[in-house]
């Protein structure tokens, strides 16, 4: 009866760090876009990363609405970029997406959307972005 209750202080145990790491993993917040700029320099081998809080990607100004955050992160020296959009909820996200999907590959990772900019077909950078962040790659043609 004893290795009842270890078995059950056990699974307590793993569930409640299984909760920590989910709501830390779920804060949002500038550290988004730190993760984003991270990600892409990374990714790109880029050194010179300039991130333009107000973004200036035609996807970002059709979801101006509904947004609570619009970035461009730009690798100078490399060329790629991705215009970063944060919405209030997954939901304002999907409702987003519906109505006016973007015409490029991007990248859902929770309540935020990368679009990449600037990328050409045969890159991967915003493959290799959104893996790192553990999004999911959508809008692929072909």
């Amino acid at each position: 009866m004893r290795w009842l209750l270890y078995a059950g202080l056990a699974l307590v145990a793993v569930l409640s760090i299984a909760a920590v790491v989910l709501a830390i993993a779920s804060v949002g917040g500038a550290n988004d876009l730190e993760r984003v700029e991270s990600a892409l320099r990374q990714q790109a081998n880029c050194a010179d990363i300039v991130v333009r809080q107000l973004s200036h990607a035609t996807v970002a100004k059709q979801w101006a609405g509904s947004a609570t955050q619009a970035a461009d992160v730009d690798c100078v020296t490399a060329g790629p970029r991705v215009a970063y959009v944060k919405f209030v909820s997954r939901t304002g996200l999907a409702r987003a997406l519906a109505t006016d999907p973007p015409a490029a590959p991007y990248c859902l990772v929770g309540d935020a959307i990368l679009v990449g900019r600037r990328v050409g077909a045969v890159s991967t950078v915003l493959s290799d972005v959104c893996q790192s962040l553990g999004g999911s790659l959508r809008g692929l043609r072909g």
